[in-house]
């Protein structure tokens, strides 16, 4: 029997919080089955980031003594059978840009596994 999408809208926003722990950050097994292969990012500053790039840079985190980042605010929004639209906040105390960031992940669903497809973070 199929999850109720209830189920799934929380195993996504448990997936993306999971990509703000450092120990999923500096996994590359982690990463490499949580991005999708044709992922992108668009960061804060509006860069875009290849998959390649965006687990380069989260695994240069390894090691460096970074607080952790508050998330709130998830909404869930079904795009398709198998694409969710995740929004939230996030805030980072220690950043160099203290403002908070409002976010966008759009999620893929293949083979009953979730992927990240989309992310993008915008300073509010």
């Amino acid at each position: 029997m199929p999850r109720p999408r209830a189920d799934m809208e929380r195993l996504v926003i448990a997936l993306e919080t999971g990509l703000l722990d450092p120990l999923v950050r500096s996994s590359p097994a982690q990463l490499d089955n949580l991005l999708a292969p044709d992922f992108t990012e668009i960061g804060r500053t509006g860069k875009l980031y290849s998959r390649e790039q965006t687990i380069a840079g989260l695994l240069e985190e390894t090691g460096k003594d970074i607080p952790p980042v508050r998330a709130e605010n998830f909404v869930a929004r079904w795009l398709s059978d198998n694409l969710i639209l995740l929004t939230y906040d996030t805030r980072h105390p220690s950043a160099c840009d203290p403002r908070p960031t409002r976010r966008s992940s759009i999620w893929k669903q293949k083979n009953q596994n979730w992927q990240l497809l989309f992310h993008q973070g915008t300073p509010i």
